[in-house]
């Protein structure tokens, strides 16, 4: 009896073992499924724009649209975003260097031109952005982007400051960029320059001759050396009265008597 009573004991054991640790069984068995949840779809109709915003515009106007004080004008709530659709596609395809005002506050900062990005992705950022934030406001399609596009295109050609702002993109933009800020301690802004506006015959000689003086613009000293350029009379007028008047500037006009009086 006793023996049969040890027997019975050593098979409930086994049996106990072989539950608890199935393996034991079968080798094969699957791993337990993964219970981890999928990261969530934005299926939202402005996720487009909002990958576009967070490659390009978030380290400036930052994740809630809230900008940076007195530098970069925020977009939430912003009445000078909202006010005016074709300004706010203009600014994204070529930038802007003009202080402006937003919610009553100025800001100085410089947007660069965001040329990169395709119709689509224009319209699409703005969009999120006209849309998120605490904004609800207008909507912007690729035909918008398109018409702003073709509208600059036609001033362009038909502006009295063309030839000259063909010269500036070849001889000048590579230094003081697209749109005239610089960016860089060499290399002065001629948007909104003091020095520049300041003075006609001094910006004339600095052209023909060139200059390695330092010189301050606006509070700032930058010490570069620009060379002299070669050009006619003609080219160095018209160039001239490109820079002033653009870029935000709106200053003097130079003729090419005024070129030949000042060498």
């Amino acid at each position: 009896m006793k023996k049969l009573a040890f027997t019975l004991l050593a098979i409930a054991i086994v049996v106990i073992a072989c539950v608890d640790n199935p393996s034991s069984n079968n080798n094969n068995s699957a791993a337990p499924a993964d219970t981890t949840p999928a990261a969530p779809v934005d299926n939202s109709p402005y996720a487009a724009g909002k990958g576009v915003y967070q490659r390009t515009c978030i380290i400036c106007h930052q994740p809630d649209g809230t900008g940076m004080e007195g530098t970069y004008p925020p977009l939430s709530k912003s009445d000078y975003l909202l006010a005016n659709k074709s300004r706010a596609i203009l600014q994204v395809l070529k930038g802007s260097s003009t202080p402006l005002t937003v919610n009553g506050k100025k800001y100085t900062g410089v947007m660069p031109p965001q040329s990169n990005l395709k119709d689509e992705e224009v319209a699409d950022v703005l969009n999120y952005v006209t849309h998120n934030f605490d904004n609800n406001a207008y909507s912007v399609t690729v035909a918008d982007v398109k018409a702003v596009k073709d509208s600059v295109e036609n001033a362009d050609k038909n502006s009295p400051y063309a030839a000259g702002k063909s010269i500036y993109e070849a001889k000048c933009a590579s230094c003081h960029q697209a749109d005239g800020s610089a960016n860089r301690t060499a290399c002065p802004p001629l948007a909104g320059s003091d020095y520049l506006l300041s003075n006609k015959k001094r910006a004339i000689k600095q052209i023909v001759s060139g200059t390695s003086e330092e010189i301050t613009v606006k509070g700032t000293k930058y010490n570069g050396t620009m060379p002299a350029m070669t050009m006619s009379d003609e080219d160095v007028a018209a160039v001239l009265s490109y820079i002033t008047h653009s870029f935000g500037n709106k200053g003097y006009t130079v003729t090419a008597d005024d070129v030949k009086a000042a060498k």
